[in-house]
């Protein structure tokens, strides 16, 4: 019957978790056996037969995440940190290669992907190895086993988890100094999960330190000394890191240390001057006790940069007049001024002008508004313009002035995907 047929359902269940609770404990157990194993090598002073018990107990049962959580703890505790029970990191850290606890460390993190245990306590070992003494070596052998990619898959898999965040940024940090990791992480897109992992943990103050570090090292590529372009996303990304810690002054200093390796590139420079909110930022770090001499350098680039585009705007937009002057009666006169548009894109003064013109020349002459109209491609590319200072009152009102006359209707504004404020 169906209530016999429930019953039995509800009994499987039931023997199953019941299965799954008598395998997690065994689990639990061998790993409270293994401990006591290890506490007996640590007393006795024996470093090289603690890694490779480890390593190998990691070898043995790759299925037992807590297996190898805990053995990966073991090897920070006992053999890292300044408090490890060895001594020597640099020879500790030469014994985990040779025992081959890397490349299990690699195994468990592909195996336990899911699991915050294991993928803390790995990444927290990363650390250490990359940081160990005389560090170039270690970092080469650790890129060249995988863990440039299998770092990111953690960051994807827990990137709101501050304790496994945290240590794989500062592995990330130490990692992205060696040339072919730099490589390995660009070409995968490390930049953008930077991003959105000290979006997610916006006031980790060691979060935000090592992710400005990590993109400044992404940017610049220390052999033939240049720096690649940079998103504005990037830039925003690092201001915000100091505007929400701008009393902690390893977070200044990182941050202004990576704004001031972005604007050794000219076109970078032109990315951070124009946006909005960078005079409020770094004039709030220029008046505080944080300010730290790479910020001095950015503030100082930034306003000579921002004084040549006043000089530039100002006479763009005398060409501009002269230029509506002279062609009064030409009906290309309007896509002359989307040209300018598209020249000037950075400046919204430049815009809001040119729209401002658009609207006074297409409400008077008709020619001019027909014109407009059958070109769909110079209406979208005032779109485009728009959207980039899509928080701006004056340019939303005055795009929308130009494309109700262009399009006859009121709603023209919201047929062009621009919003009404």
């Amino acid at each position: 019957s169906q209530d016999n047929a429930e019953e039995e359902v509800g009994q499987d269940e039931e023997s199953h978790s019941s299965q799954s609770q008598a395998k997690s404990e065994k689990k639990k157990q061998f790993v409270r056996d293994l401990q006591v194993f290890v506490d007996d090598l640590v007393s006795s002073g024996s470093p090289q037969v603690l890694a490779d018990v480890l390593a190998s107990s990691m070898k043995a049962d790759s299925s037992n995440e807590f297996l190898q959580a805990y053995c990966m703890s073991c090897f920070v505790k006992h053999f890292f940190g300044g408090h490890g029970s060895f001594g020597d990191e640099k020879q500790c850290a030469q014994l985990l290669l040779e025992a081959g606890a890397h490349k299990m460390m690699l195994q468990a993190m592909k195996k336990h992907q899911k699991s915050t245990a294991v993928q803390e306590a790995a990444c927290q070992l990363l650390v250490d190895l990359a940081n160990a003494p005389e560090p170039a070596a270690n970092r080469s052998i650790l890129v060249q086993a995988g863990f440039c990619r299998r770092i990111q898959k953690a960051l994807a898999e827990h990137v709101d988890v501050n304790t496994i965040v945290q240590p794989a940024f500062a592995a990330i940090r130490s990692l992205s100094v060696d040339s072919e990791a730099r490589v390995l992480f660009r070409n995968a897109g490390l930049g953008n999960q930077i991003v959105h992992a000290m979006q997610c943990l916006s006031l980790e103050r060691e979060i935000q330190r090592d992710g400005c570090a990590i993109l400044s090292n992404l940017a610049v590529d220390f052999e033939k000394k240049q720096v690649s372009p940079v998103d504005q996303d990037i830039f925003e990304c690092v201001l915000q890191a100091i505007r929400n810690h701008s009393t902690d002054p390893s977070v200044v200093e990182s941050a202004s240390f990576s704004l001031k390796n972005f604007t050794y590139d000219d076109d970078n420079l032109s990315t951070l001057s124009r946006i909005p909110t960078v005079n409020q930022i770094l004039s709030r770090v220029q008046n505080d006790s944080c300010c730290c001499q790479e910020a001095m350098v950015v503030v100082e680039r930034v306003q000579i940069r921002q004084a040549e585009d006043r000089s530039m705007e100002e006479q763009a937009l005398e060409g501009l007049r002269c230029h509506i002057q002279l062609k009064q009666g030409d009906p290309k006169l309007v896509l002359d001024i989307v040209d300018v548009m598209d020249m000037h894109s950075w400046s919204q003064q430049i815009l809001l002008t040119c729209l401002q013109e658009l609207s006074q020349l297409i409400s008077s002459v008709q020619e001019y508004k027909d014109l407009l109209r059958a070109d769909d491609t110079a209406l979208k590319r005032i779109r485009g313009h728009v959207a980039a200072f899509g928080s701006d009152v004056e340019i939303l009102n005055a795009a929308n002035s130009v494309l109700s006359l262009a399009y006859d209707s009121k709603e023209g504004g919201r047929c062009m995907n621009v919003v009404t404020p």
